[in-house]
Parts: structure tokens; sequence; C-alpha cells
């Protein structure tokens, strides 16, 4: 089924039925702040969905499991997450001050 999954200023991670043309699936995964960046894993083995908000949290979401958060990371960072790249097993979140950081889709852990 083709879907387009956006995020919103309210926190929610929203998954869209195009055929249907409906939501399919709302989660709240940012409260209090903003869904900064999506990033999707393109392993149809083990597909994974990842999400930073303003709340300065990583979420890694599965999708074949109701977008259960596999791990969350909080205080990555003392600024704001600004941007987001998700490639294979790995993602890397930039923040305000310039520093990168990586993670290790597979663990969860900081690299």
């Amino acid at each position: 089924v083709p879907t387009v999954v956006t995020g919103a200023q309210d926190g929610h991670i929203r998954v869209w039925d195009l055929r249907q043309k409906l939501n399919t699936f709302n989660m709240s995964c940012h409260p209090g702040g903003a869904v900064n960046d999506l990033g999707v894993t393109v392993r149809r083995d083990n597909p994974l969905m990842v999400s930073t908000g303003a709340d300065g949290r990583l979420l890694i979401l599965e999708p074949r499991a109701s977008y259960r958060p596999v791990f969350e990371l909080g205080a990555l960072t003392e600024d704001f997450l600004y941007s987001l790249l998700v490639l294979d097993t790995v993602a890397f979140v930039g923040d305000g001050r310039g520093k990168v950081s990586c993670i290790d889709l597979q663990d969860g852990k900081k690299q």
C-alpha cells in the first residue's frame, strides 16, 4: 500500500494511505514539541523509521509493529536538532551548534 508519513507541529506522526486518501495511523511521538525530521531505512528485512522533535528526542520506530518505539534517545544535544540523515543502519543528527551525532539504528546507541 503506498503511504506517506508526516510530522506535525503538535508532535504527532501520521501515516496516510494514498489509495484511500485516509489517515490510517496517528501517534503522539514528541509531546510538547513539533516533529522536526523523519527518515526511513530502505531495508526490506528490517525497515525502521526515525524521527527527531523539538523536545530534543530521537525515536526509532518499527513500522511493521504499529510504529512501536524500538529505541528512544534523549539529551542528544543542548541545542535544537536541525537535521537528520538516515543511511542503512545509521542516522546522523545535526544540531544548532554544528555538532553531528551518529546513532546506530540496530542498538539505539550513539557512536
